[in-house]
C-alpha cells in the first residue's frame, strides 16, 4: 500500500520545511550556523525475496547537520564584538570556575559588574591571563578579566632621552674670544650667548613631567677664520635650573666641565672614543652618550635654598645624540624620544588579530593582558547544539583542539566586527519551495491510494 510511503514523505518533507523555517527565522542571528536535513530511504525485511522485486516502504529523517561554512563579517561599534574569520570556535565557560566547557561562532562580547568578558548569556570567555611582560599567568585557558592590577597605568620614570638633530655648519658663532661672530658666554635667559636649544620634556617617579632644555654652543673660532667645526658644547637646565655639572660622560664618567660632543670633518659624530681628538682643555670630556646621575642631583643647590630634584628621578637618564650631524643645512632637530611618562587613564580595549586583548591608557601606553585562543574539532559536524549559538563536544566531533588565532590554520579574529549567519534566503526560499511540491506529492499519492481503494470497494 502506498499509504506509509506517502506518509512518510509527508513526514520528512514537514521536517524539511522546519529546518527551512529554522534557518529562516534565525537569518539575523549573528554566529549562527544553517542546519541541512538529510534524508534515508526505508525498506523492510523480507525473506525469500529477491532484490530486483523489493519495494522500499517510504523514506526517513537520516539527520540535520549544521553547515559550518563562513558568514559575512560586518562592522560594530562594540570593541569587544570579536569576529572569527575562518575555522575556530571561542570557548565559554557556564561560571568563573567551572570544569564544562561550551563553544560559540558568536563573538558578542561584553563586559559584566565583575569586569568578566562574558556573552549575553552570562557565560565567561576563556584565554590567557598576562603579566606586564606579555607572559601567561595561567597554565591552562581561564575565564578572562578586565581586572588590569598586575598592569595597570602606573607612572614610569625617564631613564633614556635620544636626540637626533643637525646643527647647521654656516651658523659661523662660537665661544672663541676672537671676532667676529662670537656668542656670550653661557646663559639660558640670554639667546645670543648659545647656537641653539631643544627643550624636552621628561617625568619622574611619580610621573611629573619636567622641563630638560638642552643649548648647543659651538666651541672654537680661530682669530676670525672658518671656525672649528669638530667641538660643540652641551649645557642643560631641568626646570630652569643649571644642572650641566650633574652631568657625565657615560664612557668615560669623566666630569669636570660642559660637556662636549665631537664631528669629522664630513659633518659626522664621532662615537668611537680612539677617534676623539684632544681637546685644548685638559678638563674637557668628550664624548655622544651622557647620564645625568640622580646621585648629584639630590645633592644640588638650585639657588633658593632647596633640593628639589631630591628622590625625584631613576637613578640615572642616559641621553644619547648619535647621529647627530654638523650638515651645511638649517637646523633641523628630526628625534626626540624618552621613555618615561605619566599615569594613564585606561581608555579603549582593542583586540588584535592574533587574539591580544589590548588596554590603551591616555598616557599613550598599551599594554597586551590577555591573550584569546580558538578551538577547533576533527569533526565539528559532531558537535552536540546546546542552543543558544552554543556547541559542546562529543566522542563524533573529537576533544577540542586549542590553538592561537591565525596560527595552525586557525581563523584569525577581527575586533568591532560579528560574523552574520551563514543563510543564504534566497536559496532557502527555493528549498522551501521544493519541500511544498514534495509534501503536495505525497499527499497525491495517498490521495491516488485511496482512490483506487473506493474502486476495489465499489467492485459488485
Amino acid at each position: 500500500m502506498a499509504f506509509q510511503q506517502g506518509l512518510s514523505g509527508l513526514n520528512i518533507s514537514s521536517k524539511a520545511l522546519d529546518v527551512i523555517s529554522n534557518n529562516i527565522a534565525n537569518a539575523s542571528t549573528i554566529g549562527f550556523k544553517a542546519g541541512q536535513t538529510q534524508f534515508a530511504d526505508v525498506f523492510a525485511a523480507s525473506l525469500g525475496v529477491a532484490g530486483a522485486s523489493v519495494v522500499g516502504t517510504g523514506a526517513s529523517l537520516a539527520s540535520v547537520q549544521q553547515q559550518f561554512s563562513q558568514g559575512n563579517v560586518s562592522s560594530s561599534n562594540n570593541p569587544l564584538d570579536i569576529a572569527i574569520n575562518g575555522n575556530g570556535f571561542f570557548q565559554l565557560k557556564p561560571s568563573v570556575d567551572s570544569e564544562r566547557s561550551t563553544y560559540t561562532r558568536n563573538g558578542q562580547f561584553r563586559v559584566d559588574s565583575n569586569g568578566y568578558i562574558v556573552n549575553s548569556q552570562s557565560s565567561f570567555l576563556t584565554g590567557y591571563q598576562l603579566d606586564k611582560d606579555g607572559a601567561k599567568i595561567s597554565s591552562a585557558p581561564v575565564a578572562l578579566s578586565l581586572d588590569m592590577s598586575n598592569i595597570g597605568g602606573e607612572p614610569k620614570a625617564t631613564t633614556t632621552i635620544e636626540a637626533e638633530l643637525n646643527l647647521d655648519d654656516r651658523d659661523l658663532k662660537s665661544l672663541a674670544s676672537a671676532s667676529p661672530n662670537t656668542l656670550a658666554a653661557w646663559d639660558p635667559t640670554d639667546p645670543t650667548s648659545y647656537n641653539y636649544s631643544m627643550p624636552a620634556t621628561m617625568y619622574d617617579q611619580r610621573g611629573v613631567p619636567h622641563t630638560l632644555s638642552m643649548y648647543f654652543s659651538r666651541l672654537d673660532n680661530s682669530a676670525g677664520a672658518l671656525p672649528e667645526k669638530n667641538l660643540w658644547q652641551i649645557h642643560y637646565t631641568l626646570d630652569g635650573h643649571d644642572i650641566t655639572s650633574t652631568v657625565v660622560a657615560k664612557n668615560s664618567g669623566q666630569t669636570g666641565t660642559t660637556p662636549t660632543i665631537e664631528f669629522t670633518s664630513d659633518g659626522q659624530m664621532v662615537t668611537d672614543s680612539t677617534l676623539f681628538s684632544t681637546a685644548t682643555d685638559a678638563n674637557n670630556f668628550i664624548d655622544s652618550q651622557f647620564t645625568i646621575n640622580q646621585a648629584v642631583l639630590e645633592t644640588f643647590d638650585p639657588g633658593d635654598g632647596s633640593t628639589p630634584f631630591a628622590g625625584r628621578f631613576a637613578s640615572s637618564v642616559d641621553l644619547d645624540f648619535a647621529n647627530t650631524t654638523v650638515f651645511g643645512s638649517g637646523y633641523n632637530p628630526s628625534k626626540l624620544v624618552q621613555d618615561g611618562y605619566a599615569k594613564g587613564d585606561l581608555n579603549s580595549v582593542s583586540v588584535s588579530t592574533d587574539g591580544k586583548v589590548r588596554a590603551n591608557y591616555s598616557n599613550g601606553q598599551t599594554f597586551d593582558f590577555a591573550q584569546l585562543v580558538l578551538f577547533s574539532f576533527q569533526s565539528p559536524t559532531g558537535l552536540r547544539s546546546l542552543g543558544n549559538n552554543q556547541w559542546e563536544a562529543t566522542t563524533a566531533s573529537g576533544s577540542a583542539l586549542e590553538g592561537t588565532p591565525g596560527v595552525g590554520g586557525k581563523g584569525v579574529l577581527q575586533a568591532a566586527s560579528v560574523e552574520e549567519a551563514n543563510i543564504d534566503l534566497t536559496q532557502e526560499l527555493v528549498t522551501m519551495i521544493t519541500q511544498q511540491r514534495n509534501y503536495q506529492a505525497n499527499a497525491q499519492s495517498i490521495k491516488t491510494q485511496d482512490q483506487i481503494l473506493q474502486t476495489m470497494i465499489n467492485l459488485r
